[in-house]
């Protein structure tokens, strides 16, 4: 079974036409034999058993005949007698010839000793034939009388008998033989019949068994590819869809199971680049799976990182706040020391007035000191 599946298409039609034609040549063949046995029976019917008929009809006519002639010699006249005796010899040469023909076609024992029995008593009858003409020609009427309706009528009566066996028997073949026929023709046709019923029954096994091995995968090889592109492809299109538009939420699944290759046919080569085209698409849906985890990963990381952000954002802020409060304190702070400055610029513009009139005082008083010394020394 392995060995058909494994046929490419072509082969297998090609194969299972064979086996068509192979249950129609049984049929075919049988049917010519039994017509063959039918007509060897119809030949030995119309060549022998009607042959055999036609030579008892033949052999019982010329035995009647040969007695009408020789009871002619009772209402004829004697001038009559020559012709009477040739037209007795014809019919009892006719009578030979009859009993010679049916020992070529006798075919069974009984029909062998049913002819000798008839030639035995033939032979008897001719003997007596010929002395009862002799008795007739010399004028002994009356004992060729006493001959004649004694011992020949009942050799007459004995040959027949004996003729109606041989025909009784014939006719009794002849229904054999039609029997045989009969048979023949109900067994040919029963076997016709029989033959016929298993080449439709194993014609029909046959061409299902070969339709389920080419439409089976077939079935399976299109549930598979619609089943690829209503859910594997079309999840995969959406995907890429979503993904393009910013959605990271739409999944696909490989969801569709590889074919299982049962043979090297051309199906089984189409489901081979099946598998693979599948092999290539759920690498795909998997490739994109893995792309829309890892951006998924990825926007969860700048998630948490612009959280991080707007957290120290809203603390520089403060901080800023704080930085400016202090610098408002800082410009009041300066601007009080530049008040208490100013301040201390004028107090300091007194003091040093005030030291220059103390230093020029003091540098009188210590011209004047001088002087006194001076004066104290001189």
């Amino acid at each position: 079974m392995k060995f058909i599946k494994n046929l490419r298409i072509g082969a297998k039609l090609a194969l299972g036409f064979g086996v068509c034609i192979a249950f129609l040549l049984a049929v075919v063949i049988t049917g010519t034999r039994g017509m063959a046995q039918m007509n060897a029976v119809a030949e030995k019917l119309s060549s022998d058993t009607v042959e055999s008929v036609k030579t008892c009809a033949a052999l019982n006519e010329a035995v009647l005949r040969t007695r009408l002639w020789q009871f002619r010699y009772f209402t004829d006249e004697p001038s009559t007698f020559g012709d009477i005796r040739k037209n007795v010899g014809i019919w009892m040469d006719a009578a030979n010839k009859a009993v010679k023909d049916y020992e070529g076609l006798a075919s069974s024992d009984e029909d062998r000793k049913h002819i000798d029995d008839f030639k035995a008593g033939w032979g008897t009858y001719t003997q007596q034939s010929a002395q009862f003409a002799s008795l007739f020609e010399k004028g002994n009427g009356p004992s060729a009388g006493v001959l004649f309706k004694g011992d020949m009528f009942k050799g007459f009566y004995d040959l027949i008998n004996m003729s109606q066996a041989l025909g009784d028997g014939e006719k009794k073949q002849a229904e054999e033989a039609a029997k045989t026929a009969q048979d023949t023709y109900s067994g040919a046709l029963r076997l016709v019949l029989i033959l016929s019923t298993i080449a439709a029954v194993g014609s029909i096994y046959f061409g299902f068994a070969l339709t389920r091995q080419i439409t089976r995968p077939v079935a399976k090889l299109s549930e598979r590819m619609a089943k690829v592109t209503d859910v594997c492809v079309t999840q995969l299109t959406n995907g890429l869809t979503s993904l393009a538009q910013g959605d990271l939420t739409q999944a696909a699944e490989a969801s569709t199971k590889p074919l299982d290759v049962e043979s090297t046919d051309e199906i089984g080569k189409l489901m081979d680049v099946f598998n693979t085209l599948l092999a290539k698409t759920q690498n795909s849906i998997g490739s994109y799976n893995q792309c829309r985890e890892n951006l998924t990963s990825l926007v969860r990381q700048l998630k948490g990182a612009s959280t991080q952000m707007a957290s120290a954002s809203t603390a520089l802020n403060g901080t800023a706040k704080q930085v400016e409060s202090s610098a408002q304190e800082v410009g009041a702070s300066m601007q009080e020391i530049s008040s208490a400055t100013n301040q201390a610029a004028r107090g300091a513009a007194e003091v040093a007035s005030g030291s220059t009139s103390q230093a020029q005082a003091l540098s009188q008083s210590s011209m004047n000191i001088q002087k006194l010394v001076e004066a104290v020394q001189g």
